[in-house]
C-alpha cells in the first residue's frame, strides 16, 4: 500500500497541498473548521509527517529562485525579475537561494538541492519543470511561477498580459494612422501561449476596425534555419519594395526579433520610421548599450510583477483553495522613435511615456 501524502489529503479536503502543510505544521491562519477536517483526514489516511520537516520549525528561512534561460539574449531581460525578488525577500527577512538550472542539473539533484537548504517556497523565472514541481508541491513546497503562461492552469502564475499589450500596442499603430500593418514573429516552441495571445491581441484590434489582414502580410521566420535572413528579406520586400500596396508598418513578436528585422529593412534602403513602422512588446534587449536600434515597445513591467508574486505567495500560504490563481499585469508602451504616421497622413493621439 502507497504511503499517503500531502495531495491525497488536499484532494479530499479540496484545498491545496500549502495549505494541507501549514495545518500540519501549525503555521497559518486557517479557519478552525478547515484545521479541523485536514487533521481528521491526516488521521483517517494514516499520514505521517516527515521527520525532516519536523525539524525545520514553523518558519522557513530560504526561499529558492530558479531561472534558466534557453537563449542568450534573455539573460538580460531575466536578471532583473531575479534581482529584485533577491531585494523583497532580503527586506522581508528571507534568505535568497538562486540556482541556475544548467542543462546537467537533473530533476534528483535539484529537487535535492531545493530540500537540502530547506527552502519553504520556490519562485520560477520563466522556467517549468511538471515533474520536480509537482514534486514540490506534493511536499508542502508551493511553486509561483513568474513570467510563464503555459501552466498557468496547473501553478500560480503572475503573469504579463499578452493579448493586452498586443491589442494596445496595434491601437497605437492604429492611433498614428496606419491601415496596411505586417504581422512578424519567430518560431517559440517553448511559450506557444505567448506566441499565439500577441497575435490574437493584435488581430482584435484589426476586427475592431474591420480592418483586413491578408495572409501575405503574415511573416513567421525558424531563426535557426540557415537561410532564416535570406526568407526575410524576400518577405520583406514583397510586403514593402515590390508591390503597389505596400504595409507602413509592422508589429512584430518582440524586440529582439524587433533588431533582426530594422537591419534587414535597412539592408534594403528602408527607412525606420519614415517608410515603415516598428513596434514591439517585450522590452527584452538592453538599451543602455548605444548601438542597439531605438525600437517603440510594449513594456513589460517586472517590479510590479515581482510585487505581485511576493503579494500571491502570501494570499496562497493562508488560501484555501486548491485551483490556482493568475495574476496578469499590463504593458506600458515605451516610444523610443521607431513609430510615425505613415506618408499619406495619421492622427496621432496617443499619450505615450517618452524616453
Amino acid at each position: 500500500m502507497m504511503r499517503p501524502t500531502l495531495r491525497n489529503i488536499a484532494e479530499i479536503c479540496k484545498v491545496s497541498t500549502a495549505t494541507v502543510s501549514m495545518v500540519l505544521a501549525g503555521k497559518g491562519s486557517i479557519s478552525a473548521e478547515m484545521s479541523s477536517l485536514i487533521k481528521r483526514t491526516a488521521e483517517e489516511l494514516g499520514y505521517k509527517r516527515n521527520e525532516a520537516r519536523k525539524d525545520r520549525g514553523p518558519s522557513f528561512k530560504y526561499v529558492c529562485i530558479i531561472q534558466w534561460e534557453e537563449a542568450p539574449y534573455l539573460w538580460h531581460f531575466s536578471q532583473p525579475f531575479v534581482l529584485e525578488l533577491e531585494r523583497l525577500l532580503v527586506s522581508e527577512g528571507f534568505r535568497p537561494l538562486v540556482i541556475h538550472k544548467l542543462p546537467e542539473l537533473n530533476d534528483l539533484a535539484l529537487y535535492n538541492e531545493i530540500k537540502t537548504a530547506r527552502a519553504g517556497v520556490v519562485f520560477s523565472v520563466h522556467y517549468v519543470n511538471l515533474t520536480l514541481f509537482d514534486q514540490l508541491e506534493e511536499n508542502g513546497v508551493p511553486v509561483i511561477l513568474v513570467n510563464n503562461s503555459n501552466f498557468q492552469d496547473r501553478y500560480w502564475s503572475v503573469l504579463t498580459d499578452d493579448i493586452q499589450g498586443a491589442y494596445d500596442g496595434t491601437r497605437h499603430l492604429l492611433d498614428l494612422g496606419h491601415r496596411r500593418i505586417g504581422y512578424g514573429e519567430y518560431k517559440r516552441s517553448d511559450i506557444t501561449s505567448v506566441v499565439r495571445d500577441r497575435y490574437f491581441g493584435f488581430k482584435r484590434a484589426l476586427d475592431e476596425e474591420n480592418i483586413p489582414f491578408p495572409e501575405e502580410r503574415y511573416i513567421s521566420v525558424d531563426l535557426s534555419a540557415p537561410d532564416a535572413l535570406i526568407h526575410l528579406s524576400n518577405k520583406l520586400r514583397d510586403l514593402i519594395i515590390d508591390t503597389p500596396d505596400p504595409i507602413t508598418a509592422l508589429f512584430l513578436h518582440d524586440d529582439y526579433f524587433g533588431a533582426i528585422v530594422h537591419k534587414a529593412l535597412l539592408d534594403l534602403g528602408l527607412r525606420i520610421p519614415e517608410d515603415v513602422s516598428l513596434l514591439c512588446p517585450g522590452d527584452v534587449m538592453d538599451y543602455r548599450e548605444p548601438f542597439f536600434p531605438r525600437l517603440t515597445t510594449m513594456q513589460i513591467d517586472r517590479p510590479l510583477m515581482i510585487s505581485i508574486s511576493w503579494e500571491l505567495l502570501l494570499n496562497r500560504l493562508i488560501t484555501e483553495t486548491s485551483n490556482p490563481k493568475v495574476i496578469k499585469t499590463k504593458m506600458q508602451l515605451i516610444d523610443r522613435g521607431s513609430c510615425a504616421a505613415p506618408k499619406e497622413g495619421g492622427n496621432y493621439t496617443s499619450e505615450v511615456h517618452q524616453i
